[in-house]
């Protein structure tokens, strides 16, 4: 029997990744879910047992939740966005942290001050983009244990930047990982985890067809990421969950052909694609992204059942990014 719930207990399974299945109409969400016990999380096996519920909750009620009020949704849109002042934040122990970082705000206020030095004595000018890349790279290249705290911080900084050129830099970092044979070092799980949430965030589809390359080249461990990460960027009007795909998740021959037809697109194919992601932090980037010149996806996106997407159309439209 399906389950109506309140908005609260709909955004506790979301956060939590809970979700099985899970569908999005005009009417609302619709799916399954783990039973919402105290426990963190999916279960840690894919074919351990767990009470299951269906839910369903209206579009209405997701409508007047007070989105204000919650740090996950109001802090999406705080974050600062230039180089310098997300590095003065993060130093002063200011920044608005939504997404756990992987230290402690004392640790990463060290490590963002130690990289403001090195790039700094680089690069005398606010930095860009391509200098946090080439300090990324370098580390890298001349790559020692003491450098995957390092490493960890500044991908986690590329991540809250949403910049689609960090992506390539990152999917670099996860081809030196444990997970992928290939890779000339293996760099710490704590980077690796930084990688797959930052790709999350910077949402560069582009980069799929270089991410299925390592999927192929990965082993069961690093599949089992890719997909989860493919499974996000991608879902639409249904969730493209291991439960509804079974052994096609972790086939990158499945994920080539179902993606085939998308090849070509660029980036503003790719926005247009995200005005109707399944996660509504996809929809809230597409439209801070979308050209001007896509209006009436912007004006849809204005009647979006989460106020963050709203607010995100409406300060596009001021000019804020």
């Amino acid at each position: 029997m399906t389950e109506p719930i309140k908005a609260a207990q709909f955004w506790d399974l979301y956060f939590r990744n809970l979700f099985l299945r899970l569908e999005r109409d005009g009417s609302g969400y619709k799916g399954v879910a783990y039973a919402n016990d105290s426990g963190l999380g999916p279960p840690a096996g894919i074919f351990h047992e767990r009470p299951q519920t269906q839910i369903q909750v209206s579009r209405a009620e997701l409508v007047s939740y007070d989105y204000s009020s919650d740090g996950r949704f109001s802090l999406f849109l705080a974050r600062p966005k230039s180089i310098g002042t997300a590095l003065d934040a993060i130093i002063s122990q200011s920044y608005p942290y939504r997404d756990p970082a992987p230290f402690s705000k004392e640790r990463m206020a060290q490590l963002c001050a130690e990289l403001r030095e090195r790039i700094g004595s680089a690069n005398e000018r606010e930095a860009d983009l391509s200098v946090l890349h080439g300090e990324l790279s370098r580390m890298l290249v001349e790559y020692a244990p003491s450098f995957d705290q390092p490493i960890a911080a500044l991908v986690w900084l590329l991540g809250e930047l949403r910049q689609r050129d960090s992506a390539e830099p990152i999917l670099q970092v996860l081809q030196n990982s444990p997970y992928c044979p290939i890779g000339k070092v293996q760099v710490h799980f704590t980077a690796l985890n930084a990688g797959f949430a930052a790709l999350w965030k910077i949402n560069d589809k582009a980069s799929i067809w270089k991410a299925l390359e390592l999927m192929r080249e990965s082993d069961t461990s690093g599949r089992q990421k890719l997909g989860a990460l493919i499974e996000r960027l991608f879902s639409t009007k249904e969730l493209l969950s291991l439960d509804l795909l079974e052994e096609d998740y972790f086939s990158v021959d499945f994920w080539l052909a179902r993606l085939k037809p998308y090849r070509d697109w660029n980036t503003n194919d790719w926005d247009r694609y995200d005005t109707n992601a399944l996660f509504w932090e996809l929809r809230c980037l597409a439209a801070m992204r979308l050209s001007a010149s896509e209006g009436g996806l912007s004006q849809m996106l204005l009647r979006d059942e989460v106020a963050t997407v709203r607010e995100a159309v409406r300060q596009q439209g001021n000019g804020a990014m």
